[in-house]
């Protein structure tokens, strides 16, 4: 009956031994693996300095930095890691290999870089952007200064158009206005650059839906979720019936907002909709009355 019983065990009941560094079973007592490895750390951290101190690995590599997070610091002072003072010949040597670090990172290259990433690291903050996009953005950049396409042009537009190719390829709703807006460049010159890098780099992106944008634009009007699913559903409708095909997203959107706020006695006026979705109250008018012809007809 035991033979039997530790036979079917099933081992649900699993218990990890740190000091022997073995997991077995609590039930049938069965040693499932043994001379695990510790992943935790070694030491307690309390805060930043902590953390420096007894680390012993450096940040990871990242592309949105312009030294690839690798970068080099060479201590003016001619100490070891001691106190001791160098040798004459030794602080000749570091002076050398300080004067080759300061002359690689004045580079053209690496000037162009810090100055786009500098911008992107600005962006994205404002922009409420995650790790992943910024990531992509510089992955785009560093495809566009290797195929030339950054001679003749200035940095800050290609690096804006890079980051909104990124959020088109990531489907994440940000316009172009927003990007604009958050760089302080004008957009029509964002857009001649980023048709460039789309033919140049051939990025893929698919079409914007307007419900993409729908959450972001409840959240900031704090609407309630009747209303954002009673939207949703016009969407769906307008995009099941190619109604408002090659409109612009936001204002489809925004359109269909403002009916369902109508329609659930949400008083919100339609410049207060525009304004938060970065069009103008005449596009969003003409939109609602199309919608609302239509929406009308089909009932």
């Amino acid at each position: 009956m035991v033979l039997q019983r530790f036979l079917i065990c099933a081992h649900q009941s699993q218990i990890t031994d740190s000091e022997k560094g073995e997991i077995f079973c609590g039930n049938c007592g069965e040693i499932l693996q043994d001379k695990t490895i510790d992943a935790n750390s070694e030491t307690q951290i309390f805060n930043l300095n902590d953390f420096f101190q007894t680390s012993r690995t450096g940040s990871p590599i990242t592309l949105s930095q312009h030294d690839g997070g690798l970068n080099t610091v060479i201590n003016s002072k001619n100490i070891d890691s001691t106190g001791r003072k160098l040798s004459i010949k030794t602080a000749h040597e570091f002076n050398r290999l300080r004067t080759w670090d300061n002359r690689s990172k004045n580079r053209s290259l690496e000037q162009t870089f810090a100055k786009a990433f500098t911008m992107l690291d600005a962006a994205k903050e404002k922009l409420g952007l995650p790790n992943a996009i910024s990531e992509q953005a510089a992955y785009i950049f560093r495809k566009a200064v290797n195929a030339k396409i950054s001679r003749g042009r200035v940095t800050g537009e290609l690096i804006a158009a890079a980051i909104y190719a990124a959020c088109r390829q990531t489907n994440t709703p940000r316009t172009l206005h927003e990007v604009s807006r958050a760089l302080n460049i004008h957009k029509k010159r964002i857009a001649t650059s980023y048709r460039i890098l789309l033919k140049t780099l051939d990025i893929k992106t698919e079409p914007q839906k307007p419900s993409d944008y729908l959450p972001k634009i409840c959240s900031i009007l704090e609407l309630s979720e009747k209303t954002k699913r009673y939207a949703y559903e016009i969407l769906q409708y307008l995009e099941k019936c190619e109604l408002m095909e090659g409109s612009k997203p936001t204002v489809v959107c925004a359109a269909a907002l403002y009916l369902s706020c109508v329609k659930n006695g949400e008083e919100r006026s339609q410049g207060e909709i525009s304004e938060t979705a970065g069009i103008s109250s005449v596009a969003l008018r003409n939109v609602r009355h199309f919608l609302g012809r239509k929406l009308n007809g089909s009932d």
